[in-house]
């Protein structure tokens, strides 16, 4: 094994932070399915786990900045400091800035092998939103909205992102994000469905285009005046 640089050290934080996000998704679809089975001393133990590989991963991230910091530091006294060089302070949105989510719940579908390219409104089967029980309150007075955006994390989605892509029925290809596709530079869904009903933790919809067990991220109400643009 070749001597480790900062450069390597670099990359093997990055691995250990991705694949720590990972373990703490996995985490917490584990917690979530443990509680679904009324497991509570189990849960118990295992969202101190989930606690643990967060604060982990945080500690990770923290490990990185610091070391590009150095760099950023190194790369100024290799310009040196003279009349000519104006330096500005190094603002910490620049370069590299790691930004952890956490699931909020997960959500429920029959798919687990391949799911639809859009949402389908008049798919069936069992089609839920269930919430981490910390967050049920928020759902207070949600099914005054008839729809939801809901954004997921595509924890399965492929690791290899190419930055243009065919989209479906098209014959020329487009930039990613110029498409719907779920293969991108950060894995997140959005997805416009139906609410039949809010019970406790658990938001039943209509059919969304995710996979079973999909991490949720955030819920948010459809409000036709903001999200249906207006011509002008």
């Amino acid at each position: 094994m070749g001597k480790l640089d900062k450069k390597r050290l670099g990359m093997l934080l990055d691995y250990m932070q991705n694949h720590g996000k990972e373990h703490v998704a996995e985490n917490e679809r584990w917690l979530a399915e443990v509680k679904e089975l009324g497991l509570s001393a189990v849960a118990e133990k295992l969202e101190e786990v989930a606690r643990l590989e967060a604060r982990a991963n945080l500690l990770i991230g923290e490990a990185k900045a610091l070391l590009d910091e150095k760099k950023h530091a190194a790369v100024k006294e290799d310009h040196g400091a003279g009349p000519h060089h104006s330096h500005r302070p190094h603002h910490k949105t620049e370069g590299h800035l790691h930004i952890q989510f956490h699931p909020i719940g997960v959500i429920r579908t029959p798919y687990t092998d391949r799911a639809p390219r859009q949402p389908d409104p008049d798919a069936e089967g069992d089609f839920r939103i269930v919430l981490d029980d910390r967050f049920a309150e928020g759902l207070f007075r949600l099914e005054k909205h008839e729809y939801i955006n809901v954004l997921f994390f595509l924890d399965r989605s492929s690791h290899h992102v190419p930055l243009q892509v065919m989209p479906h029925g098209s014959p020329d290809p487009v930039g990613v994000f110029g498409s719907r596709s779920p293969v991108r530079p950060n894995p997140i869904g959005l997805s416009t469905v139906r609410i039949k009903s809010v019970s406790g933790n658990t938001v039943r919809i209509s059919g969304i285009d995710a996979l079973d067990r999909t991490p949720l991220i955030d819920i948010k109400p459809y409000i036709e005046a903001i999200d249906r643009p207006r011509s002008v």
